[in-house]
């Protein structure tokens, strides 16, 4: 078994790099090797084929909170979603996928007291919500409905033509959500003043998934500027979940990373169970 490593929200990287420490040693040599996963510092690793790493500071030039994003390759992996409507009482995102063979998985959107999403979603041709909300520019749509098209697609509203059109016409699973960059990938200007962890689903300039969490509580405008920096290579970002609902998880490689949101000011909590899920799965037919 791989060992467990769970993230809760930290204020600074020099925090988070303290409490890894001691879970390194307390977990032994097998958690700790060169090029470890836990990346308690900027960087890139590679946690299996087709799966990578990063993290970078939230801002240049201050003392860092990092950043995290998991790369996927659609090529190799499937995205499922999944659904307290289709599957029973909300899980922690941890457990979403130990119940249903998940190698990682990230919110898939932000919810309604009904427990569905906020925004137009679709679930391999099953309805969620089928209402288009106004108010969020971001589409993602995948599971092609024929051969030859991209595995996954972003759309934006605000960008687009025809979105629900086209969505429709080539995907049967769909998600909508607010978007963290605009048309010419910069980022877009929220004016929320609060500070909350962050997550993100985004596509990057490979056509490689990407789950992205904040970490530690920040504005919102914050990740989107960080996220808009070439370093990350993303064409295109929605923002899923905030404050202790953000989860990210992956069991990716020889360790869990679990990370965790909060509020600013606020002390960490446990995670907390949520009712729609974005996961990564190994195909029945690998390719």
């Amino acid at each position: 078994m791989g060992a467990h490593v769970q993230v809760l929200m930290f204020d600074t990287w020099r925090n988070s790099a303290v409490v890894l420490a001691i879970w390194t040693l307390a977990l032994g040599a097998a958690a700790c090797s060169a090029g470890d996963p836990l990346l308690v510092e900027p960087g890139t690793v590679l946690l299996a084929e087709g799966i990578e790493l990063r993290r970078y500071p939230l801002e240049a030039g201050k003392e860092p909170s990092l950043v995290t994003g998991l790369y996927i390759d659609p090529a190799r992996y499937e995205l499922r979603l999944l659904t307290a409507q289709d599957h029973g009482p909300p899980r922690t995102v941890r457990q979403w996928c130990m119940d249903f063979d998940l190698i990682a998985g990230i919110n898939a959107s932000m919810y309604l007291p009904n427990l569905r999403s906020t925004g137009w979603m679709v679930v391999e041709d099953r309805v969620n919500n089928g209402a288009l909300n106004p108010a969020l520019g971001g589409v993602l749509a995948f599971s092609p409905r024929t051969e030859g098209l991209a595995p996954l697609a972003f759309f934006s509203t605000e960008c687009e033509d025809s979105v629900v059109e086209r969505a429709s016409r080539d995907y049967r699973s769909i998600i909508q959500n607010y978007r963290l960059l605009g048309c010419e990938r910069e980022a877009i200007g929220w004016k929320d003043p609060k500070s909350y962890s962050s997550a993100a689903v985004g596509l990057d300039e490979r056509g490689w998934v990407v789950f992205v969490h904040s970490g530690a509580p920040c504005r919102t405008i914050q990740l989107a500027r960080c996220l808009a920096d070439d370093r990350w290579g993303l064409v295109a970002a929605h923002f899923v979940e905030g404050g202790p609902d953000a989860t990210l998880f992956s069991r990716a490689g020889a360790q869990e990373l679990e990370i965790v949101g909060s509020y600013a000011g606020l002390q960490p909590t446990p995670p907390r169970p949520v009712p729609n899920v974005l996961g990564v799965a190994r195909p029945p037919n690998p390719r």
